[in-house]
């Protein structure tokens, strides 16, 4: 229906918030059979188009710029109005406090390496070095959720700890949120020398397959992002307790195999030289999150997990790292020896 009615703007001073005749557009859709049936709807989803010049920019902001953002979601489940508590993002978001909203950047993150020289780089993998490397998937696997008898109750608290793969997917169609499926992974960073400066790291996940495979249209190329986490996770991770990402740091886009699929699969890699050189700097291990936002219904890729059993296979972090000090020592040497 007419959507005026249904939606307003308003423009905060700093101490209140006045009507604005704002231009934007929302529209709303659900998945099921009908409004306010008793049959288990899907999903419902709105849709926010904002225009730049409402916001008084002609055209997007310049890389690295930040604004705020914040979201509060007001749910009624009944006619009586039952009080449900609404859902907020960031979980400590105040809508009257932009300083509490998310940070939302325009461009990923740019790392500039202090100068140094590569003394070394440090290989870090599950078993390697005595090296304990968790992680864990949440949501659908790879089947959309099968193993669990009802998605309403139990999908939210599926838990994979012995899984020897895991699968990143997402896709368009809110209906289909149990084949969501995402990855969590923290590597330690002790092995890597103390009062180093950190040059470069790569993540790298071992492909062994994907979704589609027989479909027509075949799959299309995924892009993959990595996030950082900043807590850890208890025992049992789940969809619902899985921490909630701090910062989107990378991405690679990761092919489909075409048929046959390769035996040896294939090594995929994320640049993670920013999330790196900040964990070693806190004196923390790197937590990450692996996500996607594609739209196909069959964008899963399939990788090993840690607790795969040929170790070269395991996810890896790569670290290079050397001394400020060797940089000046490099540019003294030429005058020391003539």
């Amino acid at each position: 229906g007419p959507r005026a009615p249904w939606q307003s703007a308003a423009r905060g001073d700093g101490s209140q918030w006045s009507p604005a005749a704002l231009s934007f557009t929302t529209e709303s859709s659900w998945r099921g059979d009908a409004p306010n049936s008793e049959d288990n709807d899907r999903g419902w989803n709105v849709t926010f188009r904002i225009p730049f010049e409402t916001l008084g920019i002609a055209n997007a902001p310049s890389p690295q710029t930040q604004w705020r953002l914040g979201v509060v979601v007001h749910d009624r489940d009944d006619a009586a109005g039952t009080l449900v508590p609404d859902q907020v993002w960031p979980e400590t978001m105040d809508a009257e406090q932009p300083g509490s909203w998310g940070q939302l950047v325009f461009g990923l993150p740019a790392y500039t390496p202090p100068s140094a020289v590569t003394q070394g780089v440090t290989t870090i993998r599950d078993g390697l070095n005595g090296a304990a490397v968790r992680d864990g998937m949440v949501g659908g696997s790879s089947n959309c959720g099968a193993s669990v008898d009802d998605w309403w109750l139990e999908w939210g608290e599926a838990s994979y700890p012995s899984h020897e793969f895991f699968n990143v997917q997402n896709q368009h169609d809110v209906a289909d949120w149990p084949c969501f499926s995402k990855y969590y992974v923290t590597f330690p960073l002790d092995s890597v020398p103390p009062d180093k400066v950190i040059l470069a790291a790569t993540l790298q996940l071992h492909q062994f397959g994907n979704a589609g495979a027989g479909w027509d249209p075949g799959p299309t190329p995924s892009y993959l992002q990595v996030l950082t986490v900043a807590e850890d996770w208890g025992a049992t991770l789940t969809w619902n307790n899985a921490p909630l990402a701090q910062q989107n740091v990378g991405g690679a886009w990761v092919d489909p195999f075409t048929e046959p699929v390769p035996r040896e699969g294939a090594d995929r890699q994320w640049n993670v030289s920013a999330a790196v050189a900040q964990a070693y700097a806190a004196g923390q291990p790197l937590r990450l999150a692996v996500y996607s936002a594609d739209a196909d219904y069959h964008s899963g890729r399939y990788f090993r997990s840690s607790k795969f059993g040929d170790a070269a296979e395991r996810p890896t972090l790569f670290v290079r790292w050397g001394d400020p000090g060797a940089k000046a020592f490099r540019a003294l040497l030429p005058y020391t020896t003539r």
